[in-house]
């Protein structure tokens, strides 16, 4: 039996003779208030999510939709945590997110966030995080690792986006620890070809002739193709920063 209410040592000793098992009240503890800035998305894409929905397009349409955008996807994926129930669920795949939520979900966030008086601003990280996307995508097809790679290349730019440690940003998510540790720290073959795509923007041709001897300029061709207008490589990156601490890739 729960005892609710429990605001003072007399109400507990009370509660204690009448055979009460459980104690709930602000005498044992008060709720603590936890804040973190929140997550925006581009209202563009907002409202393209939203139309389509409304349009009872196909599902690979709208998986295009939300991995067009960074912003679009991590607020997904956010959704999605807090959609869990206590599942013990983790996600590899912007699909995988999708059918988790469900299209009646989908639909509420999609009208929630195009609605926003709340957005986030078109970036030159979400231009980035698109392109990275588009290309983790041309190096990863027709592999079992694809959707993962493409996920994690949109989720690379997470850091910029919000302003936050990356790895700080990541944990909010609902991700395979895999992939957490392939964007953060390189490892496994998402995490090279993230590696891959960061040393084409930055036209660094030998650390691509180390990850993929004799493909730089293919590689650098095929990056040219990919690459959204607008952005800097320069910007600051966390998540190189908190990789430089690790040990070598996998």
């Amino acid at each position: 039996m729960v005892a609710e209410k429990v605001e003072s040592a007399d109400d507990l000793n009370r509660c204690i003779d009448h055979g009460f098992d459980l104690f709930q009240g602000y005498h044992l503890a008060k709720p603590e208030m936890l804040r973190r800035p929140a997550r925006h998305a581009s209202r563009d894409s907002a409202d393209a999510l939203r139309t389509a929905l409304a349009e009872n397009v196909d599902a690979e349409r709208i998986e295009a939709i939300v991995s067009s955008d960074p912003s679009l996807t991590f607020r997904l994926l956010t959704a999605v945590n807090a959609n869990a129930f206590g599942l013990d669920r983790r996600v590899e795949s912007v699909a995988e997110a999708l059918g988790l939520l469900g299209m009646t979900k989908l639909r509420c966030l999609a009208d929630l966030m195009a609605s926003s008086h709340d957005v986030l601003e078109e970036s030159e990280a979400i231009a980035l995080g698109a392109a990275r996307g588009r290309m983790a995508a041309t190096l990863l097809a027709d592999t079992d690792t694809a959707s993962a790679g493409v996920l994690a290349a949109l989720l690379s730019v997470s850091d910029r986006m919000y302003a936050a440690p990356l790895g700080d940003v990541l944990e909010e998510l609902p991700l395979q620890q895999e992939l957490t540790s392939a964007i953060l720290f390189g490892h496994g073959s998402v995490g090279r070809t993230l590696d891959i795509i960061r040393a084409c923007e930055r036209d660094d041709r030998a650390q691509l002739d180390e990850l993929a001897p004799g493909r730089a300029d293919e590689l650098l061709e095929l990056h040219g193709g990919s690459a959204a207008r607008g952005w800097s490589a320069d910007a600051p990156d966390h998540g190189s920063a908190e990789r430089s601490e690790t040990p070598e890739h996998a």
